[in-house]
């Protein structure tokens, strides 16, 4: 789970006891995605959106990539195919 103080912290899913915290930057306070051996995070960093790979012992941050400003929406869900991260854009059109 994340934390607003920029933690994410590995439970023990039998004890509840805490197996690792990682510091990363931002509000760590969106989903949080399992792939494979990566963990993939969603951070808010003074304002700016970022996708952040974390490797599931938590003990360093893999990568990085800030989303672009218009159209990013924190309810995005990541999907991974082959090799690459792919998350959807709000429009911010609509039709009545």
């Amino acid at each position: 789970m994340g934390d607003a103080n920029g933690r994410i912290h590995q439970l023990n899913a039998n004890t509840g006891a805490t197996d690792a915290t990682l510091h990363v930057e931002g509000i760590v306070n969106f989903k949080l995605v399992p792939v494979g051996e990566s963990l993939l995070v969603f951070a808010n960093e003074s304002g700016n959106m970022t996708l952040k790979s974390l490797p599931l012992t938590l003990d360093r941050v893999r990568w990085t990539q800030t989303a672009p400003r218009s159209g990013w929406s924190s309810f995005a869900w990541p999907y991974v195919w082959h090799d690459y991260v792919v998350i959807g854009r709000e429009s911010g059109s609509s039709s009545a």
